[in-house]
């Protein structure tokens, strides 16, 4: 399960990063609006399954794009000093150092929803991706039961301007033909191969 530590004052991004470096190796935090949440380590069966569909068919579409696909590498904003959150996939088309910490432009997101993190993920973390300028698509997956939340950006009017918000369009899939469509990566993808060996308690999706 997902364990908050509660402090009783939010930590900036460089606070998280030195509380990083004192961490055993193999633990994974996010830092959620000054909050340092602890994530899950060893997940499902079913989480590990669809992670690893996803990923497998994101790589050769964003390779042709020159793009890369990335599991749990944490996403932040560097005008925003109280949130960096690890999706479980994300693609990024820009380049950076291989040292690098934090992805700050990514183009998909992709989280695998628990009950111990849905409310996070749905809600402080989806409201913080659809703030990030260069994202395209956040995709919410249910882990159990055959359902797919996709927001994806509309483009952008002809009068407006960088301080207009994004307007985000949103759509449910949830049958085996039904598709995981990603414009930004010309990518598709039915339900049927997102949860190819997922056991939904004894069916097989």
């Amino acid at each position: 399960m997902t364990v908050a530590l509660r402090r009783p004052e939010p930590i900036t991004v460089e606070d998280f990063l030195a509380l990083l470096e004192r961490c055993p190796e193999g633990e994974r935090w996010q830092l959620v609006e000054g909050e340092v949440v602890r994530m899950m380590a060893g997940g499902t069966r079913r989480h590990a399954a669809i992670s690893a569909n996803l990923t497998a068919a994101l790589l050769p579409r964003a390779r042709k794009r020159g793009c890369h696909v990335l599991p749990d590498m944490l996403v932040r904003r560097h005008d925003v000093d109280d949130t960096a959150v690890a999706p479980d996939v994300l693609v990024t088309c820009g380049a950076g150092p291989g040292t690098a910490r934090f992805v700050d432009d990514p183009v998909v997101v992709v989280e695998v929803l628990s009950p111990s993190t849905m409310v996070i993920d749905r809600g402080a973390k989806l409201a913080f991706y659809e703030t990030l300028p260069s994202l395209a698509h956040i995709v919410l997956v249910y882990q159990d039961e055959m359902r797919v939340e996709t927001w994806s950006r509309a483009p952008a009017a002809d009068d407006e301007d960088d301080e207009t918000p994004p307007r985000w369009s949103y759509e449910v899939a949830a049958r085996p033909d039904d598709r995981l469509a990603l414009a930004a990566l010309d990518f598709a993808m039915p339900l049927a191969e997102v949860y190819d060996g997922v056991d939904f308690g004894g069916a097989a999706a």
